[in-house]
C-alpha cells in the first residue's frame, strides 16, 4: 500500500512538473506577437485565390520552396500565416520567414517590415543545424541582415543600414564567417546618392575600413563578396581622385590569382577552342592574362603581335574583350605586356602624344563613315581623359571616353589606354 502511494505520488509529481515546464515554455514564447501587429499585408492578399493554411513543418517549407513553377505568393501567404497564427513556434516561424521570396510580390516597405519583425524577435537566434547554407551560428540572421541592408539602401535609409550593421557585427561577429560578414557589406554598396550614383561619405568610410580588415583574410575563405566590396571602394577612390584607374584592375588581378580561376580559365578556354567559339575564348583570355603567367604572356604575344585570331576571328578587335585585355595589360606594370601593346599600337615608333592617342583611338573606337570625328584630351597628370565624339547633324551624335596612362620604357614616354568610362549619346 505504501509503495503504491509513493509510486502514485511520484507519477503525479512528474505530471505536474512537465505541465509546469510546458507553461513556462509557453510563457517564454508569448513574447513574440502575431506578425500582422507590425507588418502590413501585401496589397494582393485578399484577392489571391483560395485560403491557405500555415506551415506545419520545416519539410513542408522546403518542399514548397523547391517546387518548380510555384507562385511565390503561395509561399509568402503561408509563411505570414505561420507567423500570425503560431508565433510561439519560433523554429518554424524563423525558418519560414528566412526563406521568404522578397521579389516582385512584396513591396520594399513590406519587405522592410518583415525583416525588421524577424530581427526584432530573432536577432540572437542560433542556427541549430536548420539553415543548410549557414556555416556558423549567426549565418541565418546574417542573411536577413543582408537583405534588410539592401532594402534600406534602396529606400535611401543609409544611416539605418549602417546602424544595423554596426549592431549586428559588434554583437555577433564571433558567430560569423568572413563570407557572411562580407556579403552584408557588399549589400551596403547599394547605398548610393541617387543624383550621381556615388557612395555617400559615411558608407564609403565604412566600406574602406572593412575592406582593409577583410581583404587579407579572403585567401582563407575565397570570399568573392570581399572582392565586391573592394571594387566599390576602388571605384569610389577613383571617382574622388584619391587613386588612379589602374588600382581597380590590379585588385581584379590580385583576386584572380588568389582563387582557382587560373586553372578553370585554362580548361574553359581549351573547351572554347575545341568548339571554335572564338568570342568566348577571347573573353577567357582577358581574364587569364591577369595571372601574368608565362603561358599568358606567350598567348598575349600570339594574339597582339602574330595574328592569332586574324583568319579565325577577323572581327576580334570589335569585341569588348579586346579593350578589356588591353586595359589589364597596360595597368599591371608588367613590362612585357606594355611592350607588346606599344608594338601593337605604335609599331615601336616614338610618336608625339597626340599621334599616339589618334592611333590608339583608331583601334579602340574607329571613325564612323559619314560622321565628323573630334577628340578632346584632358590632362589628369599621369593620366589623360580622352573623349572622342562622332557627329552627323544636331541630334545625331555618339561618343566614348577612354583614360590613357603614361608609360615610360627605356627613357621613352608612351600613352596606353587603361580604362573605358562608358558611352554617351545625344
Amino acid at each position: 500500500m505504501v509503495r503504491w502511494l509513493v509510486v502514485n505520488y511520484i507519477r503525479i509529481f512528474i505530471i505536474v512538473l512537465v505541465a509546469g515546464i510546458a507553461c513556462l515554455a509557453a510563457a517564454a514564447n508569448s513574447d513574440v506577437p502575431p506578425i500582422f501587429d507590425s507588418v502590413d499585408k501585401p496589397t494582393w492578399w485578399d484577392e489571391f485565390g483560395q485560403e491557405f493554411s500555415p506551415f506545419e513543418s520545416r519539410d513542408e517549407i522546403i518542399r514548397l520552396r523547391r517546387k518548380e513553377d510555384t507562385d511565390d505568393r503561395i509561399y509568402i501567404k503561408r509563411a505570414l500565416l505561420t507567423a500570425e497564427f503560431t508565433p510561439e513556434n519560433k523554429d518554424l516561424v524563423s525558418f519560414s520567414l528566412f526563406y521568404i521570396p522578397y521579389g516582385e510580390f512584396l513591396s520594399g516597405d513590406t519587405s522592410i517590415q518583415i525583416f525588421e519583425y524577424f530581427l526584432r524577435h530573432y536577432f540572437y537566434r542560433k542556427e541549430e543545424n536548420y539553415c543548410f547554407r549557414c556555416s556558423k551560428d549567426g549565418g541565418m540572421v546574417a542573411g536577413v541582415v543582408e537583405r534588410l541592408v539592401s532594402q534600406y539602401c534602396r529606400a535611401g535609409r543609409d544611416s539605418d543600414a549602417l546602424s544595423l550593421i554596426d549592431k549586428f557585427i559588434s554583437e555577433r561577429k564571433l558567430e560569423l564567417d568572413i563570407t557572411s560578414q562580407s556579403k552584408i557589406y557588399a549589400r551596403l554598396t547599394e547605398c548610393r546618392r541617387r543624383s550621381d550614383l556615388r557612395l555617400t561619405d559615411n558608407v564609403y568610410e565604412a566600406l574602406e575600413k572593412v575592406h582593409k580588415e577583410l581583404w587579407p583574410l579572403a585567401d582563407l575563405y575565397n570570399a568573392n563578396s570581399v572582392y565586391q566590396v573592394g571594387r566599390a571602394v576602388m571605384r569610389e577612390r577613383t571617382a574622388r581622385g584619391v587613386s588612379g584607374h589602374c588600382e581597380l584592375k590590379r585588385l581584379e588581378a590580385a583576386h584572380y590569382k588568389r582563387t582557382d580561376r587560373v586553372k578553370s580559365s585554362i580548361s574553359w578556354m581549351a573547351e572554347k577552342l575545341e568548339s571554335s567559339n572564338w568570342g568566348a575564348h577571347m573573353f577567357g583570355f582577358s581574364n587569364f592574362l591577369l595571372s601574368e603567367s608565362d603561358s599568358a604572356v606567350k598567348l598575349a604575344k600570339e594574339i597582339f603581335l602574330n595574328g592569332y585570331y586574324e583568319d579565325k576571328f577577323p572581327s576580334w578587335k570589335e569585341y569588348y574583350a579586346y579593350s578589356e585585355a588591353i586595359f589589364g595589360m597596360a595597368c599591371l606594370d608588367n613590362r612585357v605586356y606594355q611592350e607588346i601593346l606599344i608594338s601593337h599600337f605604335y609599331n615601336d615608333r616614338l610618336l608625339l602624344k597626340n599621334e599616339q592617342i589618334e592611333l590608339a583611338m583608331d583601334r579602340l573606337y574607329p571613325a564612323v563613315k559619314g560622321y565628323k570625328r573630334t577628340i578632346v584630351i584632358t590632362n589628369l597628370g599621369g593620366e589623360l581623359e580622352v573623349s572622342v565624339g562622332h557627329y552627323r547633324g544636331l541630334l545625331d551624335a555618339h561618343g566614348e571616353t577612354i583614360v590613357f596612362k603614361k608609360i615610360r620604357i627605356k627613357g621613352k614616354v608612351y600613352w596606353l589606354p587603361i580604362y573605358n568610362s562608358g558611352h554617351w549619346f545625344a
